[in-house]
């Protein structure tokens, strides 16, 4: 109910004062905490559009296209953010949003690995198919309680991007 309302209060502050880079970004932010990756692109992109130099802007756009399993565009928009990072804090933001991004392809990939489940359906669900993510689940499941640490990255992954299930972040 709190994200919700965050939700509302962040649209009205961009309807209010549409010049706002960063209501955008926030907003982008808490669609995502709220499993609305779609919804979190345009505010995003809005953000950058209208502080395009501003390395938070570039690292909320990343964790949306990441969201919505453009793993490329995610990589470059985190490597933006990193270049543009003028502090200490937004250098460790924008580094933790690379290896955010990386990591997730990594994980992907590693779920149609050879000693992984069947490579047709894992690469599926590495590009975002939530169908075939279920389908995959109980191999990981199985892998994962086995001591396979990548079927256990693969899991959260799946998890916290919802896909084929209900998103969940914790």
């Amino acid at each position: 109910a709190t994200h919700e309302h965050m939700e509302r209060s962040l649209q009205k502050c961009v309807e209010l004062n549409p010049e706002y880079a960063s209501g955008y970004s926030y907003l982008a932010e808490i669609k995502l905490q709220l499993g609305k990756p779609q919804e979190a692109l345009e505010p995003a992109r809005r953000a950058v559009a209208l502080e395009p130099g501003n390395s938070y802007h570039h690292v909320a756009l990343a964790s949306a296209l990441s969201s919505n399993s453009k793993r490329d565009e995610a990589i470059a928009e985190a490597h933006r953010a990193l270049e543009l990072a003028d502090s200490d804090h937004d250098r460790k933001n924008a580094r933790e949003m690379l290896d955010y991004v990386t990591k997730a392809s990594t994980r992907a990939t590693a779920a149609a690995s050879d000693d992984g489940p069947s490579g047709d359906a894992a690469a599926a669900c590495g590009s975002g198919d939530g169908a075939a993510c279920a389908k995959i689940m109980p191999e990981l499941a199985k892998l994962c309680d086995g001591g396979q640490a990548y079927a256990c990255g693969a899991l959260a992954w799946i998890y916290e991007s919802g896909r084929g299930v209900a998103a969940d972040p914790a």
